[in-house]
């Protein structure tokens, strides 16, 4: 289980993605905006990635692989507000974009994770664009993670 904490006005970065894993999400506080994407011939070009852990990695350390180029297009995309509760699929491609506005600064989410379906993830980027061999996600000191977590609960008071 982990939280995901989106700050108004802090724009998403994410890339569209799928998981190694089937997920459920609950909105906590705020709401977020996502979109569901499919494989469509005249859709937008991707480059698209295998995402793995690389050898001696620790959470949160990936490590890109290109496997080929494909096309995809918005299939859906909705709005949760806090309450709202949705699940995806393993195979699922999706992103969060920016967060609406809303009566509250801070949209929180709180993600529970499925078993592990298969050892990779698949990342698009539009074609061309840089890709990193690897990236680490910037790890929180226990002060932050404190921080973090007394504004989420100011917020759901």
């Amino acid at each position: 289980m982990r939280v995901h904490l989106w700050w108004m006005g802090v724009p998403s970065d994410e890339s569209i993605h799928n998981h190694a894993w089937d997920f459920s999400s609950l909105v906590l506080t705020g709401s977020l905006t996502f979109e569901l994407l499919d494989r469509a011939a005249g859709g937008e070009s991707y480059d698209r990635y295998a995402s793995n852990m690389p050898l001696g990695g620790r959470a949160g350390d990936y490590e890109f692989s290109l496997i080929g180029r494909t096309a995809f297009a918005v299939a859906f995309q909705a709005t949760a507000a806090a309450g709202s509760f949705y699940r995806l699929d393993h195979d699922t491609y999706h992103r969060v974009l920016a967060s609406p506005p809303s009566q509250s600064p801070l949209t929180a989410t709180m993600v529970v994770k499925g078993p592990v379906r298969r050892s990779f993830s698949h990342v698009l980027v539009p074609c061309g664009t840089p890709m990193p061999r690897t990236k680490s996600m910037r790890r929180l000191s226990g002060e932050e993670i404190v921080q973090k977590l007394d504004l989420l609960l100011s917020e759901l008071k």
